[in-house]
């Protein structure tokens, strides 16, 4: 049984002799002659081989064709959480109330920017 068949042998089952390799049978071939012996009748013609091509490679356009590095990586990241933080900021310089604001005043301040982003 070979392993991609659909039902595993049971616990009590043998398995056939030419699969197991305790079985006498696959130990009557001694080492030497499991190799092919290269050095007599080496006059002979190899056997010619089939060979496949490749697939062929995806080709991107010349403007998406460059080279990605890890100091690129870091830039990108670097750039993107600045971005984050600095835009978060403005927006909370700009909307923030200009003096202290109890909870109900706030509640109806932020509530009128957004009435007036709508």
């Amino acid at each position: 049984m070979n392993l991609h068949e659909e039902k595993p042998p049971m616990p009590g089952e043998s398995e056939p002799e030419a699969e197991n390799p305790n079985s006498p049978a696959a130990q009557k071939i001694s080492p030497a002659e499991s190799f092919p012996n290269w050095e007599s009748g080496g006059n002979e013609q190899a056997a010619a081989t089939e060979v496949t091509p490749y697939p062929p490679a995806k080709t991107y356009p010349a403007d998406l064709q460059i080279s990605w590095s890890w100091p690129h990586l870091i830039l990108f990241v670097v750039f993107g959480f600045g971005s984050l933080v600095i835009i978060q900021g403005v927006l909370a310089v700009v909307y923030a109330p200009r003096q202290r604001l109890n909870t109900k005043q706030l509640e109806e301040y932020l509530g009128s920017l957004r009435s007036a982003a709508c």
